[in-house]
Parts: structure tokens; C-alpha cells; sequence
């Protein structure tokens, strides 16, 4: 097997980035259902075996974050070979970040279920960690991560009672009726579409007499119409 270390710049034999190129492409073509070279398998990928390519992607993966550690023509390479670069904790955790945002915006509310793909797990997970920040353990949820979080609207505990949660709703309303000058949110309200069926919900609850005399009372004081 060729030695790796005579490549343009690498400091040692996974550290190299040229002739390890063509094993990263020729795997690619040849595994169509994912990345995932195992460091203890010894097949031969194109000159080098699977391991090799294991373990010099492990050492790209850690190096590149190094800076000056490779040029910028190795980079270069290695993305126009679609080298599977691993994000950071700090990357990671913005992109959670900015699909929440993006949530927000399209359901008005930062509260997605568990079973969502996209947001459900991450959700949970800054929950817990705030629970054990709480409890003076150590975790990734950093101060500055949290004030960002509290910005839009993050609930720390999705367990309220029925109480909290109708008031909460009612708040939400509130600032519907500063913002457009009246309470009668619309069904096709796309901007809030929780609190579009929290509204159409109290006209049915009220039907059925579910509402307390003073839920009515504080629709009523802002002008709520009770059939729309």
C-alpha cells in the first residue's frame, strides 16, 4: 500500500487529502443508501480499505475545524468531492435554532409535536437541559442560548393546566386585537393558525356551555363576536 504522507501538505498518512479523493468518490458511487464506512472492515474500497477511509474521514472531520490546519485548495477539494463534513455542537445547534424560527413563523407558536421530524427532538432536547441547568449540572445550553430562546416565545414546560393554558391564549389574543383592532381572528389566519382555532374553539365551547362565566366575561370585554 502507497504511503499517504507524500500528499500536497498532510502531515501524515490519514492526514493527507489527494489520494484519499478518489476512495471518498468511489465509496460514494458504490454505497448509494449512505456514508458510513466502518473502521473495522477491510475491504477494499478503490486502493485503500474501508478502514483507512474510516479513519482518515474521523481525522479530516477533526482537523478541518483547526485553523490553517489544511489550505484552502484542500478544502476546496474536499467539498467538491462532497467530503462529509461533521457540523459542530455550536453549528448544530443554530441550525435547530433557525428551523424553530422558521416554525414559528409558519405556525405561530414554538411548540411543535414530538412526533415532528424536523423540530420534536430538538425541542425536547433544550427542555431537558434546561432542567438540568436547573439542577447546577453542566449541559450545552448556554445563557446566550437561552435569552435567544425566551425571544421567541420558548415554554420551557409544555405541562400547564387548563387554566394557564386558556389565559395564555387569551394574552395571544390580546395582542391580536393591538395589532389589528379587533378579536375576531379569522380561520384562514395563517400567521397564527393555533390561536386562529383557539378562537373558533371558544364559540363551540360556549355553545355547549363549557366556558366559565369568567372566560365569557373577558371575550366579551374585547369585543368578542360569538358568531362569525
Amino acid at each position: 500500500m502507497s504511503d499517504l504522507s507524500t500528499d500536497d501538505g498532510g502531515g501524515g498518512e490519514h492526514d493527507s487529502i489527494g489520494p484519499m479523493i478518489p476512495e471518498l468518490i468511489f465509496y460514494r458511487q458504490n454505497n448509494k443508501d449512505g456514508f458510513r464506512p466502518s473502521i473495522e472492515s477491510n475491504k477494499r474500497v478503490y486502493r485503500y480499505s474501508e478502514a483507512t477511509l474510516a479513519r482518515w474521514v474521523n481525522d479530516v472531520n477533526k482537523n478541518h475545524r483547526i485553523p490553517g490546519h489544511y489550505s484552502e485548495d484542500q478544502l476546496a477539494l474536499l467539498k467538491a468531492a462532497d467530503f462529509p463534513f461533521l457540523e459542530s455542537h455550536l453549528e448544530s445547534w443554530e441550525k435547530g435554532f433557525q428551523n424553530l424560527c422558521m416554525f414559528k413563523k409558519e405556525h405561530g407558536h414554538v411548540n411543535p409535536k414530538k412526533r415532528d421530524p424536523v423540530n420534536g427532538r430538538w425541542v425536547g432536547a433544550q427542555r431537558q437541559n434546561y432542567r438540568l441547568k436547573q439542577e447546577g449540572k453542566h449541559t450545552p445550553l448556554t445563557d446566550e442560548r437561552i435569552s435567544k430562546l425566551v425571544a421567541i416565545g420558548f415554554e420551557w414546560s409544555v405541562k400547564k393546566s387548563p387554566r394557564e393554558a386558556w389565559r395564555g391564549n387569551y394574552e395571544r389574543l390580546l395582542e391580536y386585537r393591538a395589532s389589528e383592532g379587533h378579536a375576531n381572528v379569522p380561520r384562514t389566519y395563517k400567521a397564527d393558525r393555533a390561536l386562529a382555532n383557539w378562537v373558533k374553539n371558544q364559540r363551540s365551547a360556549k355553545k355547549k356551555s363549557a366556558l366559565t362565566e369568567e372566560q365569557v366575561r373577558l371575550l366579551n370585554e374585547v369585543d368578542f363576536t360569538w358568531t362569525f
